[in-house]
């Protein structure tokens, strides 16, 4: 029996081993330099949230808005990246004296993360120690498990994901109230809950899971452990009914915006791979190109370890034996410890949802009926409480098997020596190259601006401007449009914004507003009216404009905005302008005059009412379902009504001319900054002349805007036709929505040189695209 005062000495070797290895393996300068430590600096999600969390303290007058992104609306704090543990206080520790609060955001960052090392090897001794378990195994087995931990990797991108104490703690607070029932435990475990929810939502569902299986358990088996029915409806709620309102009213209460999709991308793609668990894929020793299964997606990778993976085939073949000998009554027991085996079953059960089940065995439409469960798309995530369960029974049960059937001294400290020489191996060969974690980013830290590459912020007027927008344009989260970040534009951006404290046009968020995010997209495309956003802005003050040195990845629409702005000086390899307010309207004036100017000089050739070209021999087809009257249409009376989820055919024929092989095929589409609307996807089709069926062109309707207008999208591509066609197709279908209605206006098909006129009374449209008069 271990002596009572044992538990802090061995407790205080625990911590000293896992200094150790934490030297080891990341360094001492990432703790040196713990205030200006980048634990990388060439991922967008790390600099975003380090941007963003700095901005709200420095810059920001509300708690719950955040407006370092999408100037003119700002987003609410918990969907910009800001690590609201770090910002929050600080914010408050500001409002009560605290002078620079903003420039302990970083360090205090970096301490969350590292000292999440500490208290999960702390958590998980303190969990051994409860089961009883010698000192030394609970302290070896902290140590091992922690720096095995595949939230490890999540250090270099994102910050609260790597926090690894989460779990352990969880495991802890319910093993304990186990042991000796008390309110204060499951009161514990409700404010960790909410805390670490705060931090990332996706740890509310690790809770949820052990939650619900203990108590589930505890229902049907131990009901009078806590007194009755009512005494365990009264736990549960503390554990998690209640936590898991208040944190969804504090992650709601003050949103104002609406449309934020229901669904992110990636629910299907980013689920966990029962091989990504069990083979260590990923790691220099995984043999990939030998297995027996494709490689996997990080998100799936989740490696349990050998150890625990040669257990794990145990309780598989024990499991098997006792269901074919009919041992049904213990045929749930993996271990001889009752809160092992709920653990065990419940990290199953997530696991196996982690991996899709049965989620993936339906349509992608039953997406639609999971509620907040939708939004958790990092399906792969959720291996990890596997992950710790596993490592924690194996440990468990190779102890005692050890203990209990090995009787030679010798071959038992052999076995125990092996077993610690393969956690070694492991952690040696995972963990050694965490020292890239210890990174600079002098400019971003040089918050005294005394640095040479920093100078022109000590002479920039900033009071002169009033925004940044950033080209070329990026546009990350809403879900439903994807301008990646070019020439590292996002960093550049982010690096001004820092340090003249001017919000960006520019957008890299999650679940961002979907009409906010077509207005400042809109910077990418023709100016065809008045750039949306720019309607909205807050002053008439200039906009700041910053482009890369080479402005190559610059659209001819972005470039045209450049030549309306002022150049003002070069530095760190970005270009600053000052870009007036009227320059762009009078930007979009001009563009106007020469669409006007094209329709004019094109509006030659008549083939039918409304419609005219520059082609005398009307080579292009022009579809406007004017003879199909509905109440929605984009231009004229007509348009094609379908079901968004259903396949829909713009076209379905022989090719309307021949002989041209580049072609614009273009149509406007409605409900398009709606909800899922834009991940319909198009799908273009021939069949030559043999029979064979081609396609030539596909892809979501998002990749190919052009423009948006009162909630219509306008879709263009250019395709190259084949000769000898017999058949071409173009349809639609949107596999993720319910059965919603869709209507379609305007189909243009036409060479690409050719210039096509529509008109409906006010209504122009040159090439699809509206003109104004």
């Amino acid at each position: 029996m271990i002596k009572k005062n044992n538990k802090i000495v061995w407790g205080f070797f625990t911590l000293l081993l896992a200094i150790v290895f934490f030297c080891f393996f990341f360094g001492t300068k990432i703790v040196s330099n713990i205030g200006t430590n980048f634990f990388s600096t060439t991922s967008t999600d790390l600099l975003r949230d380090i941007f963003s969390t700095y901005y709200h303290v420095e810059y920001d007058t509300s708690y719950a808005k955040s407006n370092p992104m999408n100037y003119p609306y700002g987003d609410y704090y918990t969907y910009t990246g800001c690590q609201s543990l770090v910002s929050q206080p600080l914010r408050l520790m500001e409002d009560m004296g605290l002078k620079n609060a903003s420039t302990y955001s970083l360090a205090l960052t970096n301490f969350y993360v590292l000292i999440s090392i500490f208290l999960c090897v702390l958590f998980l001794f303190l969990l051994f120690y409860e089961l009883k378990l010698p000192g030394i195994v609970s302290m070896l087995g902290a140590v091992f498990i922690t720096f095995l931990s595949p939230q490890l990797d999540r250090i270099g991108g994102h910050l609260t994901l790597s926090y690894v104490f989460v779990i352990p703690l969880i495991l802890l607070l319910t093993i304990k109230n186990h042991n000796n029932p008390r309110l204060l435990y499951s009161i514990l475990f409700g404010l960790a809950l909410v805390i670490s929810a705060l931090a990332h939502p996706y740890y509310l569902m690790f809770f949820a899971c052990v939650a619900v299986c203990y108590w589930g358990y505890i229902f049907f088996k131990e009901k009078e452990r806590f007194g009755g029915r009512w005494k365990i409806i009264l736990h549960f709620s503390l554990q998690f009914i209640i936590p898991a309102i208040c944190f969804f009213l504090l992650v709601t209460i003050g949103d104002a915006d609406s449309d934020r999709t229901k669904i992110p991308i990636g629910f299907y793609t980013y689920r966990a791979r029962i091989e990504g668990v069990l083979f260590p894929y990923g790691r220099p020793y995984s043999l990939e190109k030998y297995l027996p299964f494709a490689g996997v997606e990080w998100e799936a990778m989740s490696y349990i370890g050998i150890v625990a993976l040669v257990v794990f085939a145990g309780i598989v073949v024990i499991f098997f034996k006792k269901l074919f000998t009919k041992k049904f009554s213990s045929l749930l027991k993996v271990t001889d410890n009752t809160m092992l085996n709920v653990f065990f079953w419940a990290s199953l059960a997530l696991l196996l949802f982690a991996c899709g089940m049965p989620v993936n065995w339906f349509p992608a439409k039953i997406l639609n009926y999971l509620g907040p469960i939708a939004q958790l798309r990092g399906m792969g995530r959720f291996a990890w409480l596997f992950f710790y369960v596993i490592n924690i029974v194996a440990i468990y049960v190779l102890f005692h098997f050890i203990n209990r059937k090995i009787n030679s001294k010798l071959w038992k400290y052999m076995l125990l020596a092996f077993t610690c020489i393969l956690f070694l191996t492991e952690d040696y060969v995972y963990a050694r190259h965490f020292k890239r974690y210890a990174n600079e980013n002098p400019l971003w830290t040089d918050y005294n601006n005394t640095l040479k590459e920093n100078q022109w912020v000590n002479t920039f007027p900033v009071d002169n401007y009033q925004s940044i927008l950033p080209l070329p344009v990026f546009s990350i989260g809403s879900e439903q449009l994807f301008l990646s970040d070019k020439d590292k534009i996002l960093e550049k951006s982010a690096y001004v914004s820092l340090k003249t404290g001017l919000p960006m046009h520019g957008n890299y968020a999650s679940r961002s507003s979907i009409k906010q995010t077509y207005n400042n997209a809109s910077f990418a495309w023709q100016p065809w009216t008045v750039f949306p956003a720019i309607k909205d802005v807050k002053s008439g003050k200039p906009i700041l404009l910053i482009t890369p040195v080479d402005t190559g990845s610059l659209n001819e629409n972005e470039k045209r905005i450049v030549e309306y702005a002022h150049y003002l000086f070069t530095a760190n390899d970005i270009v600053f302008y000052s870009l007036k307010i009227e320059s762009i309207f009078q930007l979009c004036t001009d563009y106007q005059k020469q669409l006007q100017e094209l329709y004019l000089a094109n509006k030659i050739y008549h083939k039918a009412d409304g419609i005219y070209s520059n082609d005398s021999l009307h080579n292009y087809y022009l579809k406007t379902w004017d003879n199909n009257q509905q109440d929605i249409t984009f231009q004229g009376k007509g348009s094609l009504k379908g079901i968004v989820n259903q396949t829909t055919f713009l076209y379905d024929s022989i090719p309307p001319f021949m002989d041209t092989n580049e072609i614009e095929v273009s149509f406007w589409i409605s409900n398009f900054t709606d909800d899922l609307y834009g991940r319909t996807k198009y799908k273009i089709n021939v069949i030559c002349k043999e029979g064979k069926q081609l396609t030539i062109d596909q892809g979501e309707i998002t990749n190919r805007i052009y423009a948006v207008n009162n909630g219509w999208g306008l879709i263009k591509t250019t395709i190259f036709l084949p000769t000898d066609i017999s058949n071409l197709s173009i349809s639609l279908q949107n596999k993720e929505m319910l059965a919603k209605p869709v209507y379609f206006d305007n189909l243009l098909i036409k060479p690409v040189e050719t210039i096509v006129i529509s008109e409906e009374k006010d209504n122009v449209l040159l090439n699809n695209l509206n003109v104004r008069f």
